[in-house]
């Protein structure tokens, strides 16, 4: 299996098009048809369902797909990696859901760009365990992951950015609801108190008609060791 065929095969599979993709690549469509059913008799399987108009990948043609995706990009990171310079260059590759420590983590970046302007940065949003299987893969070169999760395998650096999380509910819900049956009043001085639950918490918004001011519900971005704080489960940069 060529990596060179592996790109014939990728440009195939974005296009659904022998010929658009025989037109990207500079080839004749025979010459580029004469390589995926190569592909296909060494590998033993169908890749493709082909019809008049269009091809669609078969199962066996989407995992091909993944697979190859993943080949070709570590290729091409190795590749600039081993490209000599005179001065920083490259891509830094991170992954990351969303979280606030996003934000922290984009200012550091761009005054690390402000010193190296010819190096890019490539982000993938994801989930835990998809970040954690593409830092493995060597996809990745850090995440951001939120806490708890197993960093027995990874150098880490704990950012000093505390995750939050919050409902939305309406406001005649029971959680909406604080002592005597009151939505609770941020600027009460007893807002915080125990009897009110810091999970969720009135925004006051002006009234579009003019008229009293109506609460709205959001989550409590900084309540210490209330149901909204993930107290001890900072955001961590994992390397």
């Amino acid at each position: 299996m060529e990596f060179r065929t592996l790109k014939y095969f990728l440009t195939v599979a974005r296009e659904e098009n022998i010929t658009r993709a025989a037109a990207l690549l500079h080839l004749t469509q025979p010459t580029l048809s004469r390589q995926l059913m190569q592909l296909e008799e060494e590998l033993g399987v169908k890749l493709f369902r082909r019809s008049q108009h269009h091809i669609v990948l078969t199962e066996a043609g989407m995992l091909l797909r993944r697979r190859a995706q993943e080949i070709v990009e570590l290729a091409e990171k190795t590749a600039r990696e081993l490209r000599p310079a005179e001065e920083i260059t490259g891509r830094i590759s991170i992954g990351s859901g969303d979280l606030r420590s996003m934000t922290y983590l984009a200012k550091l970046l761009a005054a690390f760009h402000r010193q190296h302007p010819r190096v890019q940065y490539e982000i993938y949003s994801g989930d835990s365990d998809g970040i954690k299987e593409r830092i493995e893969q060597g996809l990745l070169d850090m995440g951001l992951l939120l806490e708890p999760v197993d960093t027995s395998r990874y150098q880490i650096l704990r950012l000093p950015v505390r995750e939050s999380w919050g409902v939305l509910v309406p406001e005649d819900s029971p959680l909406a609801r604080g002592p005597g049956g009151q939505p609770p009043d941020p600027d009460h001085p007893g807002a915080d108190a125990p009897g009110n639950d810091p999970l969720v918490r009135p925004l006051r918004r002006p009234d579009p008609g003019g008229g009293q001011r109506q609460p709205a519900l959001q989550p409590d971005p900084a309540g210490p060791g209330g149901a909204g704080d993930l107290s001890g489960d900072p955001a961590g940069l994992r390397l």
